[in-house]
C-alpha cells in the first residue's frame, strides 16, 4: 500500500482542554515532519472544539478532525483513526502527552535499522516513558538495547514493567480493529492488540529511549473515572477478560502467571455479574475444558467481589 505520510499521530479528546496543548506543541516541535496529526473528539463538553479550531488553522502540517456526537469511549476513535490513516506508522498520542522533539525522527531510524527483508515481521517499535519532572524511567527497561521481543514474551516472561510507548504499522493494527463494545467509561484495553499482534507472529523492536513523558495530573483520565466507578467500564472489562482467556490462558500456564489467570477469572465473573451476565452465560462465553473448570472454582471469590464492588459503586 502506497502511504502519503510516514507517520499518522492519533490523538483522543474528551476534555482535554486544559492538557491538549502538550500534543501540539510536541508535535510543532518534532525534528522529522512528514507526518499528519489526526484528533478525535470524543463528544467532550469542556468547550475544548475552539481550541481544536485553532489548531487545525495554524498548523504547519497536515491536521485532521473528526467529531463524535455521542462519547463512545477511545476504542471507538482508535478504529476510525486507523481506518482514515495515511502514515505508513501509526503513533497514538493521548491528549494529555507530550514528547520529545527526535521523537519521530528516532522512530524512523530505528526502522529503518531493521533489514528492509525482514521488516515485514516487525510491528513497530517500542521505546520508554519517563517522569515529567525527574526524566527518571518509569518502570524496568528493556534486557538490551535494541531487543528483539514480542509482547506476550514481553509481558509473561520477560516481565517488563512500567508504561511503554512505541510506534506500529498502520497495516497490521488494521487487522486487528478494537471490538467495539459500549461503555459509559474506559475503553477496550489495548492490549487486546499487542497480544494478537504477537500471537500472529509480528515481532517488536525495543529500544531503551525514554521519548514520552509520563503526567500524573490529569485528574479525569480513563483510568482515575475506573477507580472512581469500575462499574461503568465493566461491560469491555468482562468481554476483554473472556477473550484473553480463551486465546491466551495456556501461554500464561507456560509463563507460570499463576496470579494473573486467577484474577481474570475473579475480574470476569465480577463484571460479568455487574453487566447482569449470569454464570451460566459467563461458562459458556469460555473455551476448553480445563479453562471452565477454573471459572468454576473462582465462582465463590467472584460472586464475593462483585458484592464488594456493588455495594460501594452502586449509588455513584
Amino acid at each position: 500500500m502506497n502511504y502519503k505520510y510516514t507517520f499518522t499521530i492519533f490523538t483522543p479528546v474528551f476534555n482535554r482542554k486544559d492538557t491538549l496543548h502538550r500534543v501540539w506543541e510536541s508535535l510543532n516541535a518534532q525534528t522529522y515532519t512528514d507526518f499528519e496529526w489526526i484528533v478525535v473528539d470524543d463528544a467532550s463538553t469542556d468547550n475544548v472544539k475552539p481550541l481544536i479550531e485553532r489548531y487545525q488553522r495554524e498548523a504547519h502540517f497536515s491536521m485532521k478532525v473528526h467529531y463524535h456526537e455521542h462519547n463512545k469511549g477511545k476504542h471507538f476513535a482508535w478504529n476510525y483513526a486507523i481506518n482514515e490513516a495515511q502514515g505508513k506508522f501509526f503513533v497514538p498520542a493521548d491528549a494529555d502527552d507530550s514528547f520529545d522533539s527526535e521523537t519521530l525522527e528516532k522512530f524512523y531510524m530505528n526502522w529503518n535499522s531493521i533489514p528492509e527483508q525482514e521488516q515485514g515481521r516487525y510491528s513497530g517499535i517500542n521505546v520508554l516513558c519517563k517522569e515529567v519532572d525527574t526524566g527518571k524511567i518509569i518502570g524496568t527497561p528493556f534486557p538490551n538495547d535494541p531487543f528483539v521481543s514480542d509482547n506476550l514474551e514481553l509481558h509473561f516472561r520477560v516481565k517488563v514493567k512500567g508504561e511503554k510507548w512505541g510506534m506500529i504499522r498502520t497495516e497490521v493494527l488494521r487487522e486487528f480493529p478494537l471490538p467495539e463494545i459500549a461503555t459509559k467509561c474506559g475503553y477496550y484495553p489495548e492490549s487486546y492488540i499487542w497480544f494478537s499482534l504477537a500471537k500472529k507472529g509480528y515481532k517488536v523492536l525495543c529500544v531503551n529511549d525514554a521519548l514520552r513523558y509520563y503526567f500524573t495530573d490529569t485528574g479525569n483520565s480513563v483510568l482515575s473515572q475506573h477507580r472512581k466507578n469500575p462499574i461503568k467500564s465493566s461491560g469491555v472489562v468482562c468481554h476483554y477478560t473472556a477473550w484473553h482467556l480463551n486465546n491466551n490462558l495456556g501461554y500464561m500456564f507456560s509463563s507460570m502467571a499463576f496470579k494473573e489467570v486467577a484474577k481474570s477469572y475473579i475480574s470476569l465473573i465480577r463484571n460479568g455479574l455487574l453487566i447482569g451476565f449470569s454464570i451460566r452465560k459467563q461458562l459458556k462465553s469460555l473455551t476448553g475444558f480445563i479453562n471452565r473448570t477454573l471459572f468454576i472454582g473462582a465462582i465463590i471469590p467472584g460472586i464475593l467481589m462483585y458484592y464488594i464492588t456493588y455495594g460501594k459503586f452502586k449509588s455513584k
